[in-house]
């Protein structure tokens, strides 16, 4: 063992070879060892450049944030909030390897795209009853659905402590889903004030937006803690949705139910939030599990989009 170490070395040793053959031997193991150790220390050397660089990149980037926010007066309560999130979001960005960070994926085909996007999203899609129900059941014929949905309609939003989302009376753009962080939404009705708290992997926001023509967002959003959310626009799955009859009138039958049941309920019932733990059962309730009667539903590519003008 001695004497094989110091092969790889400038070490000495007391073995020496006696032969011509076990010098032989000795020259082909100093030579593998001269090329392996040459690999390693080239190897180590390089990963220690590689990180140097983005280091200084990264330093660097920061130097002209902090640079921009002294010259442009900003107060230090606003300079402190935006460091501190530009910092987390940095981190995130790095944590999730986001498809953007890697522009060779960009050679994929779409359908392989539609793919890797389902594998990312889907767990967190699943959270709502619909598409949970839709990929368990019948996945055959909604998959193809759910990965032009995923690659084509969901985006990712990051939030800092202290955003607002949306205040009450905004028109509604998309649905969300709380992917990491907590939330506390915030709505006042006969002059009482209610809280409810938005937890990750468990809620979802103004999923009337999917369903109705103009849904206004009745309370305030906001975030308690650095927070990533995932996006769902309403033109962009009605759009999705065109090419696949099955999962058309699938999302035909969902959006009725939905509909009739927002208008049964008093207004000071209505909300943006939609528990998972307590309203699942509920939205479960709102799916259509009769296939013969989901097909009888087939219409015109453009029905879903009048179902989403039932409400106003």
């Amino acid at each position: 063992l001695h004497w094989s170490i110091t092969q790889f070395t400038p070490a000495s040793c007391e073995i020496n070879p006696r032969n011509y053959l076990e010098r032989a031997f000795t020259l082909c193991v100093v030579f593998f060892a001269l090329v392996g150790f040459s690999y390693i220390v080239g190897s180590i050397s390089g990963s220690l450049s590689q990180l140097r660089t983005l280091r200084e990149s990264w330093v660097k980037e920061f130097w002209k944030v902090r640079r921009f926010l002294r010259r442009n007066d900003v107060s230090l309560d606003l300079s402190v909030r935006i460091r501190r999130f530009i910092e987390y979001a940095y981190l995130k960005q790095n944590d999730q390897a986001a498809v953007t960070s890697v522009p060779i994926l960009e050679l994929l085909s779409t359908q392989m795209m539609g793919e890797l996007m389902f594998e990312i999203y889907h767990v967190t899609l699943s959270i709502h009853p619909l598409f949970a129900s839709m990929i368990s059941k019948d996945g055959a014929v909604h998959i193809p659905f759910l990965r032009r949905l995923c690659s084509s309609s969901i985006s990712r939003i990051q939030l800092a402590p202290g955003d607002a989302m949306f205040v009450p009376g905004e028109s509604a753009t998309d649905m969300f889903f709380l992917h990491s962080g907590r939330l506390l939404y915030t709505k006042t009705t006969s002059n009482i004030r209610h809280e409810e708290w938005v937890d990750a992997k468990e809620d979802w926001l103004a999923e009337a937006v999917l369903w109705t023509s103009d849904w206004k967002h009745l309370g305030w959003l906001t975030a308690v803690s650095e927070a990533s959310l995932l996006s769902i626009n309403p033109s962009s799955l009605e759009k999705a949705a065109e090419a696949n009859p099955f999962s058309r009138a699938f999302l035909q039958v969902y959006a009725r139910n939905y509909v009739e049941w927002l208008n049964i309920m008093e207004l000071d019932e209505l909300s943006d939030v939609t528990q998972g733990d307590r309203e699942g059962d509920r939205i479960s309730d709102l799916i259509q599990e009769d296939d013969s009667l989901v097909l009888s539903r087939q219409s015109s590519s453009h029905q879903l989009g009048k179902e989403r003008r039932l409400v106003g």
